[in-house]
């Protein structure tokens, strides 16, 4: 049928082949195809931004992958402005050299661009594959994408709901060292800051509007932080350990 299968939920076809475009016809799926040019970002502005941009796909697999690789993965994959598609499948906007200049780096924050993403990985051991220069053809793409970038946003903004009540809980226990909650506060904060300069990539190039969100998580931490100033000094030892 020339359907060759990559991995990942990927496969790879011929845009004439009819057939395969029947098949596909059934079941959501994206269909990519090579781009002959990148348009700048603020050329996305006046027509479907999902439809006029250009993409980088990044597959990435292990054999027999440990918790350590696992969790390497994903705080490379926090570090970038990356859609997950499907375990394993990263969609990165693909920008134009002073673009992603302009917005993968900052005074407090450097994005992982793919190129740096697909060699932090293989470093831990990964398979990794990339295309890129890459458009959506069809409509059933679209609403796939859209789907994804809000699957993933309200996962991570409900991950960092339960840390930060997870650390409100803590705060209660007089056990937990104040110095503990302070560090677990940075990390949370860090972990925040990365989020909201990936979303100011997916807004500036997909325009999806995420700060309603970012800013209801600030608020939270903020609000912790004041919580664990006015905390009650206490020197209770550690009978066993507690963890947070």
């Amino acid at each position: 049928m020339g359907i060759e299968r990559l991995g990942g939920g990927l496969y790879l076809t011929s845009v004439t082949n009819d057939e395969a475009r029947c098949i596909l016809a059934h079941f959501p799926h994206i269909t990519f195809q090579r781009s002959r040019s990148v348009p700048r970002v603020r050329e996305c502005t006046t027509t479907d931004p999902i439809e006029v941009s250009t993409y980088t796909v990044v597959a990435y697999g292990f054999s027999h992958p440990t918790a350590q690789q696992k969790k390497t993965v994903e705080r490379l994959i926090l570090r970038t402005p990356a859609v997950r598609l499907r375990p394993g499948v990263l969609l990165f906007p693909h920008l134009r050299t002073k673009d992603m200049a302009r917005y993968y780096s900052s005074k407090s924050v450097h994005l992982l661009s793919p190129k740096e993403f697909v060699e932090s990985v293989a470093r831990v051991g990964a398979r990794v594959y990339r295309w890129s220069r890459l458009k959506i053809v069809g409509s059933s793409g679209h609403v796939c994408i859209d789907k994804a970038i809000d699957t993933m946003i309200r996962h991570e903004m409900l991950s960092l709901e339960r840390r930060i009540k997870q650390i409100r809980l803590a705060i209660d226990i007089p056990e937990i060292s104040t110095k503990r909650i302070k560090m677990r506060i940075h990390e949370l904060s860090t972990r925040l800051r990365l989020r909201r300069a990936s979303l100011s990539v997916i807004g500036a190039v997909w325009h999806y509007d995420s700060q309603r969100l970012i800013r209801r998580e600030y608020n939270m931490l903020l609000r912790l932080r004041r919580l664990l100033l006015s905390r009650p000094v206490t020197g209770v030892a550690l009978a066993e350990p507690v963890t947070l």
